[in-house]
């Protein structure tokens, strides 16, 4: 197994809470290796455990395609490693709030550290407790996630 390889875990439930991670240093600032990559091994699957802000919502979980997983890690890859760039106006993301955690693993189920993504206005945060990005747009599909609007109106 490789130096930074994970064990694949077993699909299942997500765990009661989103991991955290304090980055050394502050991060963000080009030091500590924040600009190193947030994967460690190529993305075959990804795995997002999501976490809404309002405490009495239940994570999450969904299993992206091999398609989109790529799309999603080259996107989150190529995202700025410092808050440099400005972001954009916030919308609901503000409000939204929450954690995804994101479970990659390569073809041969080797999985890399898990990355989280903070919901933040300006920019969303998304680290591996040492590589960080700072995420302008991610999928609705997983926006969706965190959301905890009640679809369906009230019966009287």
């Amino acid at each position: 197994m490789k130096h930074n390889a994970v064990p694949r875990r077993a699909p299942g439930e997500c765990p009661a809470a989103a991991p955290r991670y304090l980055l050394p240093g502050g991060g963000g600032s080009g030091q500590f290796g924040a600009s190193d990559p947030l994967f460690s091994h190529n993305v075959d699957t990804i795995v997002v455990c999501a976490y809404p802000a309002e405490a009495s919502q239940r994570a999450r979980r969904v299993e992206l395609s091999t398609t989109q997983s790529a799309k999603l890690a080259e996107s989150l890859e190529s995202s700025p490693s410092s808050m440099t760039v400005p972001g954009r106006k916030c919308a609901n993301v503000d409000t939204l709030g929450g954690t995804l955690d994101l479970m990659a693993t390569d073809e041969n189920g080797v999985a890399s550290k898990p990355v989280l993504i903070t919901l933040g206005c300006p920019r969303n945060t998304a680290t591996n407790g040492t590589a960080v990005r700072y995420v302008a747009e991610l999928p609705d599909r997983l926006i969706g996630l965190l959301s905890t609007v009640e679809t369906r109106s009230p019966t009287r």
